[in-house]
């Protein structure tokens, strides 16, 4: 599939250790193409672990602070995550509960090997009889985002427009072929479907959604659309030192969950949610004369006072400005907070907001 991206013009480059397509033509042009109409990228870098046995629905149970008993068959869980025994996160994932025993887990790709590796100790240690096959080596993921996408989606698969959000449906017909998955859940905020199908099947799903009017995008504009809507990149924004409280990442646990510490790591992250937290996640929005971008590491001051740190930065094409997320001291913690951040040689100037940024 990388000849045929290269063949359209696409920039590959290297993520993760993955060779990807980081962009087609502008990352603006590729960014307002998913806000305004649809887009189509391929996010096979993504680890999808397929999960089975008679006991797939107790491990996961015990691996994740959110319900699984309670999500449908051919439902996915939402985002969730990974804890370690502090809490910590692991790795943020989203779970298609395929049967009570088998489930796909779709994580980051730095941490495909850990996430292997964490889901096969944990099962050894339950003495549970599972198997686990990572599903890349044969299967593509593709994301279909943006207002327009139920059009698109339609013309390739009239079944697939009937899914609600977070529902997916297996095996299906397209006119492109068989594909094993179908589901919509829209990772760039945008309403949006998921297709992951055999390699040839997915490059034909792609070369057809453009032709029906899909921009093909890049790794780029999944970044800046991912900030704007103040989602968190793992190894940047989330990591094993930080924990979903201080992320303010709410969706990944259920409260019930976490207090009948029934999983790894929820008994800390009960205690976490009940004692406080030294630093929680925040945006920041500049001035549109700003120019500057504030990268990982940027100080955030207020006066001369250090008061956080920024996790990613990036420039807003909605917006027309430059934006950033960043940990601060939960004492300086306040919406609306006058704040100066330190980008290169200079001071930019901006206030803290809460997300999503649009």
């Amino acid at each position: 599939m990388l000849e045929y991206y290269a063949k359209m013009g696409a920039s590959i480059g290297e993520f993760a250790g993955f060779q990807v397509p980081i962009a087609f033509s502008s990352v603006i042009k590729e960014h307002m193409a998913v806000r305004e109409r649809a887009g189509v990228f391929d996010i096979t870098h993504m680890p999808m672990i397929r999960v089975s046995g008679s006991e797939t629905q107790e491990l996961l149970e015990y691996l994740v602070p959110r319900s699984i008993s309670k999500v449908q068959i051919n439902t996915m869980t939402g985002p969730t995550v990974f804890l370690n025994d502090k809490a910590g996160i692991i790795d943020d994932i989203m779970i298609y509960k395929v049967s009570e025993g088998e489930a796909i887990i779709v994580g980051n790709a730095v941490n495909t090997e850990k996430d292997i590796k964490w889901i096969r100790q944990s099962a050894e240690n339950l003495r549970y009889d599972i198997q686990i096959e990572y599903l890349n080596e044969r299967l593509s993921l593709l994301a279909l985002q943006g207002p327009k996408s139920p059009e698109i989606i339609e013309k390739l698969s009239s079944d697939a427009l009937s899914l609600k959000p977070l529902e997916f449906l297996r095996n299906l017909e397209t006119s492109e072929g068989r594909v094993a998955i179908i589901s919509r859940s829209g990772w760039t905020g945008e309403d949006g479907f998921e297709i992951i199908a055999e390699h040839e099947v997915a490059l034909k799903v792609f070369k057809q959604a453009v032709n029906l009017g899909a921009a093909p995008c890049g790794l780029a504009a999944r970044d800046t659309l991912r900030l704007e809507m103040g989602y968190v990149l793992y190894g940047n924004d989330i990591d094993e030192s930080i924990t979903p409280v201080e992320a303010r990442y709410w969706l990944a646990f259920d409260l019930s969950k976490i207090k009948s510490e029934e999983c790894i790591g929820c008994h800390e992250l009960y205690n976490k949610l009940i004692e406080g937290v030294d630093r929680v996640r925040l945006g920041i929005k500049f001035g549109k004369a700003e120019r500057a971008i504030a990268r990982s590491g940027a100080e955030v001051l207020i006066e001369d006072k250090l008061i956080g740190k920024v996790t990613s930065g990036g420039y807003s094409p909605v917006l027309k400005r430059p934006i950033a997320m960043a940990y601060i001291n939960a004492t300086h913690s306040l919406l609306g907070l006058r704040v100066r951040v330190k980008v290169r040689d200079r001071l930019a100037e901006g206030k803290l907001v809460d997300f999503p940024f649009i």
